[in-house]
């Protein structure tokens, strides 16, 4: 019974494993995505602004604008029910507060993903800061590091030696207490009298099986000559 346990309980410390390393790596995927959507987001807009400044709007009629406006918006994919699912999916998970030190005069991209993560600018504290998932926080460690000082990111702790041992020797409780031992000492006997305690020192119990044998005549040691 205790092998067939232990079997069990190997198997699911392998699975408990093994998750572990496929949550972190689908949060670093899920963070890489959140990266590189914010990165071409930016450059879209810095593209489109440049694109906007050669072109003057002032000599277009507002018809022909809005015409290409509503164009484009056309083009544009809708997003499907997957999209949705992954939408409630990160929804639902949950929020950890947040604090990153650094400046509020950061670039546009790192900008954006504070924003687009959830945090604002607190200047009493010097930092941005609120509430975000984990891969959201996956994320902004990966981009700013040490600066993000909450939460702390806290190493998980090897277990002892003697945790080990103790779970991979099982007690016997059929197992004979040592006779030696409870015989070894006599425990300190309090002795009272009036307002002194005084404490007994400990004695050795010694057992005898019988008293010493006589030696016979032919033991006895020669005397002098």
């Amino acid at each position: 019974m205790a092998t067939t346990h232990r079997a069990r309980i190997k198997q699911l410390e392998h699975i408990d494993a093994e998750l572990a390393a496929l949550r972190d790596q689908r949060a670093r995927m899920d963070a890489r995505i959140a990266i590189l959507e914010s990165t071409r987001r930016a450059d879209l807009l810095e593209l489109a602004s440049e694109i906007l400044a050669g072109v003057d709007l002032l000599q277009m009629p507002v018809s022909a604008i809005c015409a290409y406006l509503t164009a484009l918006d056309g083009a544009v994919p809708r997003s499907d029910g997957a999209d949705l699912a992954t939408t409630k999916e990160n929804a639902g998970d949950e929020k950890i507060a947040t604090f990153i030190k650094i400046s509020r005069n950061v670039g546009k991209r790192k900008r954006a993903l504070l924003e687009q993560a959830g945090l604002h600018w607190h200047g009493r504290d010097g930092g941005w800061t609120g509430f975000v998932g984990s891969a959201a926080l996956t994320q902004l460690r990966d981009v700013f590091g040490d600066k993000v000082e909450k939460p702390r990111l806290v190493a998980p702790e090897a277990p002892s030696s003697s945790a080990q041992e103790s779970a991979a020797v099982p007690s016997c409780a059929d197992e004979e207490p040592n006779k030696a031992d409870s015989q070894l000492n006599v425990g300190i006997a309090e002795c009272t009298g009036g307002d002194e305690t005084t404490f007994a020192p400990l004695h050795r119990i010694m057992h005898f099986r019988g008293f010493p044998r006589r030696p016979q005549a032919s033991e006895e040691p020669a005397g002098p000559p």
